[in-house]
């Protein structure tokens, strides 16, 4: 999410920023309650499956960070998506 905040011109960073999600609050809300450990090479598979699906499922050649979000969220729960719905992002 961070990355995705950071990255100006991506298409990810401007939809959070346009739904309130700022970097600010996404960094204070895994300091304070970020306690679950997510199986990386698993969950770096299965991010990876959701986005190039999206993006097919699109229209698009390859995948971009919209695309990641798209997978982001379905993927659940995660502490990013639990991080999304603390802030309000739906």
């Amino acid at each position: 999410l961070l990355a995705m905040l950071a990255e100006q011109a991506g298409v990810a960073g401007t939809v959070l920023r346009h739904v309130g999600v700022a970097s600010a609050a996404v960094e204070r809300s895994l300091r304070e309650s970020v306690a679950r450990d997510e199986p990386s090479n698993a969950f770096i598979r299965a991010l990876d499956a959701k986005s190039i699906a999206a993006a097919k499922w699109l229209g698009h050649n390859h995948p971009g960070t919209e695309h990641l979000l798209i997978g982001l969220c379905q993927i659940r729960p995660t502490a990013a998506t639990d991080i999304l719905m603390r802030l309000g992002a739906q």
